[in-house]
């Protein structure tokens, strides 16, 4: 059985903030809904039966905004999920208090990069949404892209989350679709991120697996990477259900409509583990090689 670590799967494009860096999973500006409630379930009661996953995290967008959300993460949980994630930006989370109340256990991600915007740039509305998230889930991770516009809050969020022990990734700028005078204008080195960090609270960061850097004590932990950890997380499936395989030659594109559409599992199972498999020696008719974007929002 073929191990993927982590599935994650963009139930829309759709997003309520608008951070200028993001490029919203490489989909055009009009918004994509996943809709298909039996698509879904075929598709994710195959993989689950296949392939040995760790996580399915369910993104955008903001995922908060497709109204089947919910009935997407409990269809994925029936069919034996061992995990499941949820990456918001923590707005949206009070609508659903309900639902993801009933959801157990849920990990949730936090990701507050619209701090880089004056309209929401203010630690109390930040940490309503972080509130809100644990209130509802107990435990959960937040995510920051650092920019020179938001450094001076994401001071002030590291130091909220070691007062109350909440994990963190604090991610480097990646350039995206954003033009390069504003990138290089917002753009901070992840080695000073660290030495930031060391310098304001005495953090000492290791590196771990050549990946990442790490803080950790019992109940928290603070990471901090360049933005290429953006192109190792390895398989995202759109809302049109289109994959995007990181690392797979770079960025490529597969489809699998056709095969959800025919029902067709030896299809689906062609395209998955080119994708896993990260090889195009074989798989010419498979994967057309068309690069794809990446959402800083979602990781």
């Amino acid at each position: 059985m073929l191990r993927l670590e982590h599935l994650r799967v963009s139930v829309t494009t759709d997003c309520n903030v608008r951070c200028w860096y993001c490029f919203n999973e490489g989909q055009k500006k009009e918004k994509l809904d996943m809709s298909s409630v039996d698509d879904f379930r075929w598709f994710i009661s195959k993989m689950l039966n296949r392939y040995d996953i760790g996580i399915v995290r369910f993104t955008g967008g903001e995922p908060l905004l497709n109204p089947q959300l919910t009935t997407f993460i409990n269809i994925a949980k029936e069919h034996g999920a061992k995990s499941i994630g949820l990456t918001t930006n923590g707005d949206l989370l009070p609508r659903y208090c309900t639902e993801l109340n009933q959801i157990s256990p849920l990990q949730c991600t936090v990701s507050l990069h619209q701090i880089n915007t004056k309209k929401d740039c203010d630690i109390e509305y930040l940490e309503k949404c972080v509130s809100n998230a644990v209130e509802m889930m107990g435990k959960v991770k937040i995510n920051v892209v650092v920019t020179q516009t938001n450094i001076d809050l994401v001071r002030q969020i590291v130091g909220y989350c070691l007062r109350n022990n909440i994990s963190m990734f604090l991610i480097e700028l990646n350039q995206s679709n954003s033009d390069c005078s504003k990138f290089s204008a917002n753009f901070i080195n992840h080695k000073d991120i660290i030495q930031i960090l060391n310098q304001d609270f005495g953090i000492e960061l290791m590196l771990r697996d050549n990946v990442f850097y790490i803080y950790e004590n019992e109940t928290m932990s603070i990471k901090v990477s360049d933005s290429a950890i953006l192109y190792r997380t390895p398989i995202v499936i759109s809302p049109m259900f289109s994959v995007s395989a990181y690392g797979h030659l770079g960025q490529r594109n597969f489809s699998i409509v056709d095969a959800i559409n025919n029902k067709d599992a030896k299809s689906l199972f062609d395209v998955m583990d080119c994708a896993i498999n990260y090889s195009c020696s074989s798989c010419e008719p498979i994967c057309n090689r068309t690069p794809v974007g990446i959402s800083l929002g979602n990781f």
